[in-house]
């Protein structure tokens, strides 16, 4: 290459440091700042440079600048939009190996036939899941895909019950609920398991009221009082990926509140 002259990545790239998407006139530009995001690819010099290289080499049938690694880059900063043939964060607790690639491949297909709610689905269950590896009571996969489960069939029952009921958005909340439900097929968990936890949760409850000393002939009054109390205690005693909300209810239904 001749000295002084811009290789085509470093320009465009450049021009995409410098311009908004929205007021870059230069079509490449736009078009490999929306490759990169479709790739979750982070907007740095070094990660955004790589990728236009590749990518504008074969456009322009130019040879790629060599590929640049970023050693500043931990695992933990490894986007779960990025390629299919990367290994995600090992900081995040493992479901079945292949939930994760099984999610990219079919991000990757939903773009490619323009099906926006698979795409929309995917996207927020990755985020999901890369939100989960940052919380300090991480949740196993299996939960995290119950979990968003449960959200849009509640999200469904309201808009039915609303006044007039949004059939539409019932509609698209059950759409969701059925694309998500196949990524439960990755899991082992079967009902004697859960079976297994409802029985640990009863005896947590039972062990906890017994240590409170709450006589079977309390009050309401009381009862409700301890109510928090027994929660906690519940809590200390069970596994962590047992739902705040399922805790809570058997509690309520322990100390006959519901």
């Amino acid at each position: 290459m001749v000295a002084g002259v811009l290789h085509p990545s470093n320009l465009l790239l450049h021009q995409i440091r410098f311009q908004s998407p929205h007021t870059a006139e230069d079509w490449h530009s736009r078009r490999f700042l929306r490759k990169t995001e479709e790739m979750g690819l982070a907007r740095n010099g070094i990660g955004l440079r790589n990728v236009i290289s590749r990518h504008l080499a074969r456009e322009s049938n130019v040879s790629p600048l060599p590929y640049l690694p970023r050693p500043w880059a931990s695992k933990s900063s490894v986007s779960y939009f990025s390629s299919s043939n990367s290994t995600h964060s090992d900081s995040v607790e493992k479901g079945p190996d292949d939930l994760i690639a099984s999610l990219r491949a079919d991000l990757k297909n939903s773009m490619k036939i323009k099906d926006l709610t698979q795409r929309d689905v995917i996207k927020s269950l990755l985020g999901d899941l890369q939100n989960s590896e940052h919380n300090k009571n991480r949740q196993t996969h299996e939960k995290v895909v119950n979990s968003a489960i449960k959200k849009r069939l509640e999200a469904a029952k309201i808009s039915l019950e609303s006044n007039p009921p949004r059939l539409e958005l019932n509609k698209q909340n059950l759409q969701e609920v059925e694309i998500l439900k196949k990524y439960l097929t990755f899991f082992s968990s079967s009902q004697s398991a859960q079976d297994s936890n409802q029985e640990a949760l009863t005896k947590a409850v039972n062990d906890s009221i017994q240590q409170l000393g709450l006589s079977p002939d309390a009050t309401q009054q009381e009862r409700q009082n301890s109510l928090g109390k027994l929660i906690k205690s519940v809590k200390d005693k069970v596994d962590s990926n047992f739902d705040s909300k399922d805790i809570a209810n058997a509690v309520r239904k322990a100390l006959g509140l519901c």
